[in-house]
């Protein structure tokens, strides 16, 4: 059974031998809190994933196209931004701080001489930050894109 990472619910999952009603609804989970999977191997990263399961089930995995929930990175609060599994307290206070000083953020490298990323952990991130501008409408009201929703 080769499965669709990006799209397999739980029964689906459980069709692989390794996992469970347990670790199909941690992947599953995991994929919600990344806002999708944009490599295989962050199944590795689930709870209750260890390495021996993660090895065994990774050759049964695929992702058909890229497609994750993006950070509108200029655009959202500290407390939400922290919400992401690949970012704690430190790190949203920081980008929120740096875009308040610079007002917006067009790309990555803005961002990566924080002191608390290491350029492991902004190569994991980047998939999912978003650096457009809010659209402006004909009265004046700033709205975000849906495409780029959290």
């Amino acid at each position: 059974t080769i499965l669709n990472l990006r799209t397999a619910d739980t029964t689906e999952l459980k069709l692989i031998r390794g996992i469970g009603s347990y670790r199909a609804k941690m992947i599953v989970r995991y994929r919600e809190q990344l806002g999708g999977y944009a490599r295989v191997e962050q199944i590795m990263e689930a709870r209750g994933m260890d390495k021996v399961i993660a090895d065994s089930i990774l050759p049964h995995f695929y992702i058909d196209s890229v497609v994750v929930t993006k950070i509108p990175i200029n655009h959202i609060r500290p407390e939400v931004l922290q919400r992401h599994p690949y970012l704690n307290f430190e790190q949203a206070k920081a980008i929120y701080e740096l875009r308040r000083r610079k007002i917006h953020l067009d790309h990555i490298d803005q961002l990566q001489h924080l002191d608390c990323f290491t350029h492991e952990e902004w190569q994991r991130l980047a998939p999912y930050l978003n650096f457009e501008q809010r659209e402006k409408r004909c009265d004046g009201i700033s709205s975000t894109p849906s495409s780029n929703s959290t």
